[in-house]
């Protein structure tokens, strides 16, 4: 994310070959990122999630595994519409 800024806010005065080689980078890691997402998942996803504590609210148990499974989603969605965004 902060190469992917920085790229966007790039100021004028640069050298479009320092431009072009921080792209050629952050598309790089993202697709690191993607792949290492999509593996992570791969494996985490089917695997049952541990009992809740025995003193610990139901409603804060589904909480904590609706945001886990929103993480996981964001893992592989923010390097997809990265691609997107520069495929367009």
């Amino acid at each position: 994310l902060p190469l992917g800024l920085a790229i966007a806010y790039w100021p004028d005065g640069v050298q479009p070959a320092a431009r072009a080689a921080a792209v050629m980078l952050d598309k790089g890691l993202g697709l690191w990122v993607l792949i290492a997402g999509v593996l992570w998942w791969a494996h985490f996803a089917w695997q049952p999630t541990p009992a809740p504590l025995p003193d610990q609210p139901r409603p804060l148990h589904r909480l904590a595994k609706l945001t886990h499974k929103i993480l996981l989603v964001c893992v592989v969605l923010m390097p997809l519409s990265g691609w997107v965004m520069v495929s367009a």
